[in-house]
């Protein structure tokens, strides 16, 4: 990702490569933007660093985005909520992720935590 575009273009760029990367199972592209102390909540069951890829890899997610919001860059920070449907082991429902996404160096961004939550059934 390069932050000379615009924080649209940053988050729109994340959006598709985290997604993609997790429906089309390219766990290894995650590699990159899940640090050992990234922190993921599902349901209330917290997740740290690689164990994330893990918990992936072993539920079989896939995600159909409809809509995103975010916060400008703040301190090399924004806040980001997307909406959609997930489907795990065949069973669709609706979700809400909101995730804290950073700014490192130049060109170096990672997801500080997740929150995933499963609204009800579509």
């Amino acid at each position: 990702m390069n932050k000379s575009l615009s924080d649209y273009d940053i988050i729109n760029q994340f959006i598709n490569y985290y997604y993609y990367s997790i429906n089309n199972k390219e766990f290894i592209n995650l590699d990159n933007i899940i640090r050992d102390y990234t922190e993921f909540n599902y349901n209330d069951i917290k997740i740290k660093g690689k164990n994330i890829i893990n918990f992936f890899t072993k539920n079989n997610i896939e995600y159909e985005i409809i809509n995103y919001k975010f916060t400008d860059f703040t301190n090399r920070r924004t806040n980001i909520i997307v909406f959609g449907n997930i489907t795990s082991n065949s069973i669709k429902k609706k979700f809400v992720d909101s995730i804290v996404f950073n700014q490192g160096k130049k060109n170096v961004f990672w997801i500080q935590s997740s929150i995933l939550t499963i609204l009800s059934d579509s």
